[in-house]
């Protein structure tokens, strides 16, 4: 999550970077999911509209975040299961990320991979 350190920002527990030459600022910041267990989350937000699109989820925890030609990419887990690591590439400026191939609305992110039930 080193993000090159030249447009990093720490404010209190959260650290914020610009992205994509500016365009998006994306927050990192911690949340205790239970006792001595921290997940690192993030929150994507477009700076020119001055919008979120992708809000924090305190199950994800983002465990590398590099950027890409004109994305980033993501790899994380969720809690509590911990064990399973996804990777997916987001692309702000389409509202769009790709999983296992397969292209989808940013708008269901969180929908595609987290589910109270673990069902999926």
């Amino acid at each position: 999550m080193d993000m090159s350190q030249k447009n990093v920002i720490h404010v209190s527990d959260e650290t914020i970077t610009t992205i994509l030459d500016g365009r998006y600022q994306v927050i990192f910041s911690f949340t205790e999911f239970r006792m001595s267990l921290w997940a690192h989350n993030i929150s994507i937000i477009d700076t020119l509209h001055d919008i979120v699109i992708l809000r924090k989820n305190s199950h994800f925890d983002v465990i590398d975040l590099t950027e890409i030609n004109r994305g980033i990419s993501i790899n994380f887990r969720i809690w509590p299961e911990g064990g399973v690591f996804y990777s997916v590439d987001i692309y702000p400026d389409t509202r769009t990320f790709f999983y296992k191939d397969k292209e989808y609305s940013l708008d269901s992110f969180m929908d595609t991979f987290f589910h109270p039930c673990n069902e999926k």
